[in-house]
């Protein structure tokens, strides 16, 4: 697991990083964010990253697609 790795010391360096505003947040709004993680090769790790107004079920205010090499 990514967890097990990071205790092992195993360091995570990204390499690409998309990011996408859709809608703007607001002061104190609730935000949720919603992380999946995908394992792509025996040194990569892709992750996706989305961030949503709590409660709504509107699309993500912000996402964003992260690979990390290790």
């Amino acid at each position: 697991t990514i967890g097990g790795m990071q205790r092992r010391g195993i360091l995570f360096v990204v390499v690409d990083m998309h990011l996408k505003f859709h809608r703007p947040a607001r002061l104190h709004d609730v935000l949720e964010v919603r992380t999946t993680a995908e394992r792509a090769s025996d040194y990569r790790i892709n992750f996706d990253h989305k961030v949503f107004l709590s409660g709504s079920n509107e699309g993500p205010l912000f996402s964003a697609t992260a690979k990390v090499d290790h």
